[in-house]
Parts: C-alpha cells; sequence; structure tokens
C-alpha cells in the first residue's frame, strides 16, 4: 500500500517498509471512527507486537503486503512476523492477514491471545483482483469469545479495489496451521472457508479446535487439508458441515464426523 491508499484509512499506527518493529504494551481505543484500523503493518520485514490490547472501529492487528498489478510487480512481502498475548475488543478482525495480499503475507505466528467481543476472530481476506496471498502461517493457543459473525474465516470474495489494475491471479490461503483452539461463542460459523473456481484454498491444516455455539463449519472451494480433534457443541443449526467443491478434506476424531 502506498500513501495514496493509505489516506483513505486512518490507524492508530500504521508501519510500512519497516525492518526490526516491535510493538509492546500499548492500549489503542479507537473505535467508533470509521476505517480505524489498530495497527497495520505492510510490507515489513520482521515484527513483534505483544502484550497488547485493541478496541478499534476496523481491524485491530492487520497485515498488508500491496494491493492488485501494483503490489504484484514491488513483490515486497511482509515477513517473519510474531503476534502473541493480544487482546482484541470490538474491531472487525481480531488478527486480519489482507485483504491487500499482492506480495505474499509469510512466516506470521500468532499465539497466547483473546478475541471478544470482534467481529471475526482469526481473519484472512482477499479477492479475486488482489493476488498474492498468505502461507507458512500457524496460529495456536487462542481464545475466541462473543464473535459477531464468524470466528475463524478465509474468503476470497473481498470487493475488487478501485483505481488499480487487477492482478492476473487471484489471492490464495495456503500452508496453514492453526492448532489449540478454543471458540466459545460465535453468532456465524466457527469455520468459514470459500475460495474461487480458479483458486482454491490449500493446505490448512486444524488440529485440537474446540468450537462451541455457532453455525458449525461453512466450506466451499478448498482442497487438502488434514482436520484432526476438530469439535462442534451446542451448535445453532442442525446441519454442521456444510461442504462443497472441496477434494482432499481429511478429518480425524472430529465431532460430529465428516463426512
Amino acid at each position: 500500500m502506498n500513501a495514496e491508499q493509505s489516506s483513505h484509512y486512518r490507524y492508530w499506527a500504521f508501519i510500512s517498509y519497516s525492518s526490526n518493529v516491535t510493538v509492546n504494551g500499548v492500549t489503542v481505543n479507537t473505535y467508533g471512527i470509521h476505517n480505524a484500523d489498530g495497527i497495520d503493518l505492510a510490507t515489513t520485514d520482521t515484527a513483534f507486537i505483544f502484550n497488547s490490547t485493541f478496541d478499534t472501529g476496523d481491524d485491530c492487528v492487520n497485515f498488508n503486503a500491496g494491493t492488485s498489478a501494483p503490489g504484484v510487480t514491488e513483490n515486497r512481502p511482509i515477513n517473519n512476523v510474531r503476534v502473541f498475548n493480544v487482546l482484541t475488543k470490538r474491531g472487525h478482525g481480531g488478527v486480519v492477514f489482507g485483504s491487500f495480499t499482492a506480495g505474499w503475507i509469510k512466516n506470521v505466528l500468532v499465539e497466547d491471545s483473546t478475541f471478544d467481543g470482534t467481529d471475526i476472530g482469526l481473519r484472512f481476506k482477499t479477492g479475486a483482483d488482489r493476488g498474492g496471498g498468505s502461507t507458512l502461517v500457524t496460529a495456536r493457543d487462542l481464545t475466541m469469545n462473543n464473535i459477531a459473525t464468524d470466528a475463524i474465516l478465509f474468503d476470497s470474495n473481498y470487493p475488487a479495489g478501485s483505481g488499480y489494475a487487477a492482478a492476473s491471479v487471484p489471492g490464495v490461503f495456503q500452508n496453514i496451521t492453526l492448532l489449540n483452539l478454543n471458540v466459545l461463542k460465535a453468532k456465524g460459523y466457527g469455520i468459514w472457508i470459500h475460495g474461487l473456481s480458479n483458486m482454491q484454498h490449500n493446505h490448512i491444516n486444524m488440529t485440537n479446535v474446540a468450537i462451541a455455539n455457532t453455525k458449525g463449519a461453512s466450506i466451499d472451494q478448498f482442497n487438502t487439508g488434514v482436520f484432526t480433534g476438530v469439535t462442534f457443541t451446542s451448535n445453532t443449526q442442525s446441519k454442521v458441515w456444510t461442504v462443497s467443491n472441496t477434494t482432499g478434506l481429511t478429518c480425524v476424531s472430529c465431532s460430529p464426523s465428516y463426512p
């Protein structure tokens, strides 16, 4: 994202083209301000965000790697990021990958954090015009409660960006590991994975994920993943697994079982 793009948004902190960044012990309150992210980390190598609280008008912690054709050409990734001991309250997403994904968001660890009252907990968003994506991500030991919509979301249907030539390929999320997650309540789905027919999300693995008080799982245009010990309880609709256009999904010790 360049200066013109960032002028359309408000942030507590917008950090771009940087390296060796540390954000420690901050309390961010931008709730009620339109498009007001907490921290937007863009095109940066090596960053640590920890011991902090976010209550925001947009995404709480956001990763941005440039958008559409210009971002693909620039090819500047976000690389080597660790987020831990973070509390997110109100906001569109707790820890958010995208929707500016063109230069790739990779080698990210999110752990030991709580999302409470956030619109979406762990949010991966991209679009048909965005390019790039996110890879080599681990999220572990997270708690989500009172989520306003979906708890864990991978979505390729983010609206097209205005004023930028489209990338030649859509964004994609792949090589993602989620483990030891506890979803206590979400009004929407516990798991939402929706790719595109010409770019399916792939190689997303989940282990020991306990999901309560949600609509279950909605999965479309996805391939190749292993879900081990993914359990749904106190579901708010009778059909827990809604799966289409999906191949190579293996569930081990899941409850209810799939398929």
